[in-house]
């Protein structure tokens, strides 16, 4: 007879599914981490990249790059 207690059986579903979730965590952070494509760039391409997009003049274009050396 079952008496409807927690019990080992309990533990080990309570494991599976927390085990499951924390794969599905790890994997998303993992995906989110490659799909963007800034994160293995240096310095120097993200001011090379900001000059080409006009989001600096060529004056803060020079003086970063300076402080970049």
């Amino acid at each position: 007879m079952m008496s409807g207690s927690f019990g080992i059986p309990g533990l080990g579903m309570l494991f599976f599914w927390g085990l499951l979730i924390l794969l599905i965590v790890v994997l998303i952070k993992v995906v989110s981490r490659y799909s963007d494509p800034r994160v293995n760039r240096s310095p120097r391409d993200l001011l090379d990249e900001r000059f080409a997009l006009g989001e600096i003049d060529q004056q803060e274009y020079q003086e970063k790059k300076i402080m970049l050396k």
